[in-house]
Formats: C-alpha cells, sequence, structure tokens
C-alpha cells in the first residue's frame, strides 16, 4: 500500500506541486506565461516519444509524458486564476 501511494505522489502530486512553484516564481514577472508553453511543448515531445516507444514494454516514457502534462496542467490552470485575479483588482 505505501508503494502505491509513494508511485502516486511522484507520478501525479509532485509534478503539480512543481508547475505550480516555478508558475509562482515567475508570476510577477512578464515571461510567466512562458513557462507553460514551455511545459506544454514538452509535454506534446513527451507524448509523441511515449506514443513511438523506443523500447517496447518500458513504461517510463509514458510516465514521464504524464508528469509533464500534470505540471503544464497545474501551470495552466494558476496561471489562469491569476489572470481572473488580476482582472478583478483592477476592476475594482
Amino acid at each position: 500500500m505505501k508503494t502505491i501511494i509513494m508511485n502516486y505522489i511522484y507520478i501525479f502530486i509532485l509534478p503539480i506541486i512543481v508547475g505550480i512553484t516555478i508558475r509562482i516564481l515567475t508570476a510577477r514577472r512578464r515571461f510567466g506565461f512562458l513557462v507553460t508553453a514551455g511545459l506544454a511543448i514538452l509535454a506534446v515531445i513527451g507524448w509523441c516519444i511515449a506514443a513511438a516507444n523506443p523500447i517496447p514494454g518500458n513504461e517510463f516514457f509514458g510516465i514521464l509524458a504524464i508528469q509533464e502534462s500534470m505540471a503544464c496542467a497545474a501551470s495552466l490552470v494558476l496561471g489562469g486564476v491569476l489572470t481572473v485575479r488580476a482582472r478583478l483588482k483592477r476592476s475594482k
């Protein structure tokens, strides 16, 4: 049971935390959206490699693509939240 929980943490939770952390660190700068764009490019490259599967029977590339997608999704959601929050502050 502990191994399964650790696997879920490494595959899903840690990439989400990394995506949010990187986006927060670049939120005050003008290039914050480039983090999300870079993560999206990495996710697409990861899925292309996972689809080709250079080593038959190896799950590494699929897991890596999932991790990249989780980081990208977290960064995208946080970017949207920060944008909406900034617009609400300006409208007041």
